[in-house]
């Protein structure tokens, strides 16, 4: 195997695929933090600064909201659940439901 080839074959593939912490940390933009490494008093502070349950819920309602108007606006069907059948449908604009 000739050294051009060597180097396209490398390049190609450049590293293993990180594990699944690093990939998070990446997407997050940050690196990962071992836990076990940082001081008590910090973990309780990153603790403090984080959204409450009633506010996590809030900003998921939102949306929530927010998908459906923008798929009522384009004319998609919207996923729904209905709990006396106990079964998922998709509701089209002309309100027939399709149950999946």
């Amino acid at each position: 195997m000739g050294e051009t080839e060597k180097a396209e074959r490398f390049d190609a593939n450049p590293s293993p695929r990180p594990d699944r912490k690093a990939r998070a940390a990446a997407v997050m933009g940050r690196q990962p933090a071992d836990l076990k490494k940082v001081p008590v008093s910090r973990r309780k502070a990153n603790a403090a600064n984080a959204l409450s349950a009633n506010e996590m819920t809030a900003i998921f309602s939102d949306a929530v909201s927010q998908d459906i108007e923008l798929k009522r606006k384009k004319g998609l069907p919207i996923a729904r659940y209905d709990p006396e059948s106990g079964q998922a449908y998709l509701e089209s604009q002309d309100g027939s439901r399709v149950y999946v």
